[in-house]
């Protein structure tokens, strides 16, 4: 009796009662943040929402649909039909800009780097006048230099086309030249080009495979680079056949706009209970072992309660604010519509087009 009584005393001295527990001080905290920021992102939110009704304006995703009624410079179209397809148009072109600064920047920095390692006194020195140069003069102080070079050139004109005519173009907007630019039809092509690329990585491995094998050259890079092109070259011909995808994605376009948002939110609520339930029921299989359940500690308990929480939250979210999934709804049917229309059936034409930007299209005012 006593040795009960003291064991029992024992494990109420080593537990330190709720309030100097570390482990509850540090959710509790995370919690008071987290419902913080949310308590305020509402408000804010709630206020813009209010101030936009009474001006007359609306806060929603139908301008994803409707004519945007402007031209873009560049693109794969100039002409956007819907506010999708232009930001579409406008992710396109920063992933082009992001892709060929990040070319250059990589091709310059080893340029450079080995310069800078160098025998020759000539290389060395100027690699590094251009480093220290550009490492100790401000950022903006070489934008202000080079846009100050960009706007002394002549004006973009149809007249003014450049030293070399349609290849090379310089102007106050920039400098460009000629390159490879998609048409409508090269949403077509490229199911065929990727497809070629996983016939060339087969004859590769069949290749190298056969090398291993035999000890004979094969040349497996070589035939993998050849069956990528000669699928490609069939592609560029056979490329209106992908035009029978246009069902599919106005097919899928169809079904998604026939079920009710209610009916999204009680799949998302499912789905969420569902997800929360399996990680609960995850996380705690990994404190299992042949000799029983590990113990949890509080901090174990913790994450379990706060990923019930979570779950259950979301699903009462989507399930008192349909509007939200509504809203999403619209917009995932409208962006299988818009690649619906880029599938219309047979359509025919070159899936690239080498152009020089500015000249051809309705980039002059």
């Amino acid at each position: 009796m006593t040795s009960d009584t003291d064991d029992r005393i024992t494990a109420d001295q080593g537990r330190p009662p709720i309030w100097r527990n570390g482990t509850f001080l540090k959710w509790a905290a995370q919690i008071v943040v987290l419902a913080t920021l949310l308590v305020a992102a509402w408000i804010v939110i709630s206020t813009a929402l209010r101030n936009l009704e009474a001006q007359g304006l609306s806060f929603d995703w139908d301008f994803l649909g409707d004519p945007v009624g402007f031209s873009i410079g560049e693109g794969f179209t100039q002409q956007p039909e819907t506010g999708l397809e232009a930001l579409l148009v406008g992710a396109v072109n920063s992933l082009r800009v992001i892709g060929v600064g990040l070319l250059l920047a990589l091709v310059l920095g080893v340029v450079m780097g080995i310069a800078r390692l160098s025998s020759n006194w000539l290389v060395n020195r100027t690699a590094q006048i251009y480093v220290e140069s550009i490492r100790n003069v401000p950022l903006l102080l070489q934008m202000i230099f080079w846009n100050v070079i960009f706007i002394s050139f002549a004006p973009l004109d149809p007249a003014n086309l450049g030293p070399i005519e349609d290849w090379f173009l310089v102007s106050a907007k920039g400098v460009s030249f000629a390159f490879i630019f998609g048409t409508e039809t090269v949403w077509q092509w490229l199911v065929f080009f990727v497809l070629a690329l996983w016939v060339g990585r087969i004859v590769y491995k069949r290749r190298f495979d056969r090398f291993e094998e035999t000890g004979h050259e094969t040349r497996p890079i070589l035939f993998g680079l050849l069956a990528v092109v000669a699928v490609a070259i069939i592609g560029w011909f056979a490329h209106p056949v992908a035009g029978a995808f246009e069902w599919v994605f106005h097919g899928i376009a169809t079904a998604l706009d026939a079920v009710p948002p209610i009916g999204w939110s009680i799949v998302i609520a499912v789905a969420a209970v569902l997800l929360g339930a399996w990680w609960i029921r995850r996380f705690l299989n990994s404190f299992r072992t042949p000799a029983g359940m590990a113990k949890l500690t509080d901090d174990d308990w913790f994450r379990v309660a706060f990923a019930g929480v979570v779950a259950v939250g979301v699903a009462a979210f989507v399930l008192f604010f349909p509007g939200v999934i509504e809203a999403g709804q619209n917009v995932i049917v409208g962006l299988f519509d818009w690649i619906g229309d880029r599938y219309e059936w047979l359509r025919t034409g070159a899936p690239l087009d080498f152009r020089q930007p500015g000249v051809t299209g309705d980039r002059f005012p």
